[in-house]
């Protein structure tokens, strides 16, 4: 199944993220970790669902979970929008591999629609 089209009108990010909840685990500099879900995701970010609280500019490791690999693919992440219930996120310093990786992992993922 196919994520729906969005129209010019509704993308006015980098890269489309077609909604997806998928386990996440955000990982804090001060150690701290949180197990949250996905709103949407894509190559360049994620939107997390979290009632936690975040800085814009604040750094994390974001580790996305794939029911198709043994591993989870962890990425650094920045804020760029915290708001109530959720946090959105850019992914920072992606290497080529991880890339592959993140598109085999959201290409895997159960969209709604």
């Amino acid at each position: 199944m196919f994520p729906r089209k969005m129209t010019s009108r509704e993308h006015f990010r980098s890269s489309p993220r077609p909604q997806a909840s998928q386990q996440v685990v955000l990982h804090r500099s001060d150690s701290s970790t949180i197990v949250a879900f996905t709103r949407d995701v894509s190559t360049g970010g994620v939107f997390v669902e979290t009632q936690e609280t975040f800085t814009v500019g604040e750094s994390l490791r974001v580790e996305l979970v794939s029911p198709s690999t043994w591993d989870p693919l962890t990425l650094r992440a920045e804020v760029r929008r915290a708001e109530p219930g959720g946090v959105g996120l850019r992914f920072v310093g992606v290497s080529d591999a991880d890339l592959v990786a993140l598109i085999n992992l959201i290409s895997s993922l159960d969209f709604e629609s």
